[in-house]
């Protein structure tokens, strides 16, 4: 839990190759509770994963896309499929808390330059670095070491675009 891990069937050095990505969803499945899918076409990773997911009887969330864009398809039909439709993060935050895995509303042990971060995120929220650093005032390379830390507690998410956004709670 402190050190993370590295789960495999090959051994380190394997080259990754598309055949063994299958083996490799499998394995993601098998230990996830829920799978969320944010946009997939009808063949590929992600929707080898949800329906691998699906057969174990996990939770397998779809983010809802345009009807009429390919990328979007798979994620649609696996809403079609039984998927739950993820329109609220949240209300999956929310259904994800009572698995025991996300302690969420436990009290938080952080620093005060944590919280400052922390508390800018939940306020501004998709903020870049440069961005927090100057609302903050916390220097760069110091940011980016709590960032990383808040990101491992998963009370910090990036939103894409080298952005930010605390976990709505």
């Amino acid at each position: 839990l402190r050190r993370g891990a590295l789960l495999s069937e090959y051994p380190l050095g394997t080259v990754g190759r598309a055949w063994r990505f299958p083996r490799r969803n499998r394995i993601i499945a098998g230990l996830s509770k829920a799978l969320i899918v944010v946009e997939s076409p009808l063949k590929g990773g992600a929707m080898i994963t949800a329906r691998l997911a699906m057969e174990m009887g996990r939770d397998v969330w779809a983010v809802p896309g345009r009807i009429d864009e390919r990328v979007c398809e798979g994620s649609n039909r696996l809403i079609l499929d039984g998927a739950s439709p993820l329109v609220n993060v949240a209300d999956f935050v929310d259904h994800v808390s009572h698995f025991g895995q996300l302690d969420l509303f436990a009290p938080l042990e952080l620093g005060d330059d944590e919280r400052r971060v922390l508390d800018c995120l939940a306020d501004q929220g998709d903020l870049t670095l440069d961005q927090i650093s100057k609302r903050t005032g916390i220097a760069a390379v110091e940011l980016m070491r709590l960032i990383s830390g808040l990101q491992v507690q998963s009370l910090i998410y990036t939103s894409g675009g080298g952005r930010w956004r605390a976990v709505p709670h």
